[in-house]
């Protein structure tokens, strides 16, 4: 039956275990639970991978994500004052930045514990999460975040997929969603 679900992603896919990692035995319980909701995030084609259903509902949900975020990570978020790393002894506060009123690209880093939500919420609005790591994607906690934020994903291990990765991002831009 598993076979059955993957089957159209296949150009997407090198080997099944890109879906969970080579050092894993298998399939979390998560995994099971996101197959049957975010495995067309797997397909090449823009249109399929990405939908203005999801960005809709996405954009709504995000109210309750602000809310509810902060409360949930591990670690509360830190945002430095640019004057201040610029000129240590500087006391001034620091302008906000200025988004305009269209979709933006932002670039974070990441690699702690809540980077997934922590980023989101510090972007300050809904935005797509792109995502390299198909093993994290579809087999822990902060890939089940990642299906209430959204995401356009890429499996790194296959060029086709890689290739097809701009395009599933301009196609949430083109829907109105921030990446």
């Amino acid at each position: 039956k598993f076979q059955n679900l993957i089957t159209p992603y296949r150009d997407s896919l090198n080997v099944l275990s890109d879906l969970y990692g080579d050092g894993y035995s298998g399939m979390s319980d998560l995994f099971y639970l996101l197959n049957h909701r975010a495995l067309h995030w797997l397909d090449n084609d823009p249109t399929v991978a990405v939908r203005e259903k999801e960005i809709r509902f996405r954009k709504r949900f995000y109210p309750v994500l602000q809310k509810i975020g902060p409360g949930v990570l591990a670690c509360t978020q830190v945002i430095e004052n640019r004057k201040r790393l610029e000129n240590p002894t500087c006391v001034e506060p620091d302008e906000p930045i200025r988004l305009p009123n269209r979709p933006v690209i932002f670039a974070a880093n990441h690699g702690f514990h809540d980077d997934v939500l922590a980023t989101v919420l510090t972007a300050g609005r809904p935005c797509y999460y792109v995502w390299g790591s198909l093993p994290l994607l579809y087999n822990t906690f902060d890939g089940f975040a990642t299906s209430l934020v959204g995401c356009v994903c890429v499996n790194r291990k296959n060029a086709a997929s890689r290739k097809a990765l701009v395009a599933k991002a301009v196609k949430a831009i083109e829907y109105g969603m921030s990446i």
